[in-house]
């Protein structure tokens, strides 16, 4: 097994943050666990397709669980089914979506990495990963790390046993890690008049984009402005 920590210390009065956030990672031939101090908050296990005689298992691939930096909520989970040509696009865009700051723990199951391009390996590896450009496909994976912000975490196990029709079976692999909690963000338009629900809706969920976005004025669906300016032109 190769690993790697870094740990970084902020406190903010923003949030009751707690002194530490505990994660555990569990992956074997049926699926992946995920809990945070303890609790299980992301489970996906047992989901094959028999065909003839082939197995498709569809808890398989990349599986990203998006934690809130100060307290370790989650915030959004998604499997990618990147064992199937043209499904990284999904990936890519999902993170895209996120904002910087928040805590990413990729956890990439056996055969995950055999349709990754070139360009998701560039992006895996801007985000701060040292092994995603040398792992084989029989290689299972897990990385945490915040958008934007410094890798907490690294490792990676292989099973030698690969059968080519079929997703390869893996021994158990854990995977128990601590970490400080980071400071919240708090955009500017936070504050801003009629915006407090939406501020409330962007800590709890993520994946929003331009919607919570706090690097410029957030996306608004309200037309009045769009309609102002179509009745200046059409004056």
């Amino acid at each position: 097994m190769k690993e790697r920590r870094e740990k970084d210390v902020s406190k903010s009065d923003s949030y009751n943050i707690p002194k530490s956030i505990n994660i555990g990672v569990t992956i074997n031939t049926t699926g992946v666990t995920l809990r945070v101090n303890d609790k299980l908050v992301y489970s996906c296990v047992n989901k094959t397709l028999t065909l003839n005689t082939m197995t498709l298992k569809f808890h398989a691939g990349i599986h990203l669980v998006t934690l809130h930096q100060a307290t370790g909520q989650v915030m959004r989970t998604e499997n990618f089914m990147t064992w199937q040509a043209g499904t990284e696009c999904h990936l890519l865009s999902a993170l895209e979506s996120i904002q910087d700051g928040r805590l990413l723990v990729f956890i990439g199951m056996p055969n995950f990495i055999s349709h990754l391009t070139s360009k998701s390996l560039d992006v895996l590896s801007n985000l701060g990963s040292w092994f995603v450009r040398s792992l084989a496909v029989n290689e299972m994976w897990c990385f945490a790390v915040y958008k934007s912000g410094h890798v907490v975490l690294e490792s990676t196990n292989i099973d030698s046993v690969y059968n080519n029709t079929q997703l390869p079976d893996v021994g158990p692999f854990n995977l128990e890690f601590a970490i400080t909690p980071m400071q919240g963000q708090r955009c500017a338009w936070y504050s801003d008049l009629g915006m407090k629900e939406r501020a409330e809706f962007c800590e709890e969920y993520e994946g929003y984009g331009d919607f919570c976005s706090c690097r410029d004025t957030p996306w608004n669906p309200k037309p009045s402005k769009v309609v102002s300016i179509i009745r200046t032109v059409l004056k």
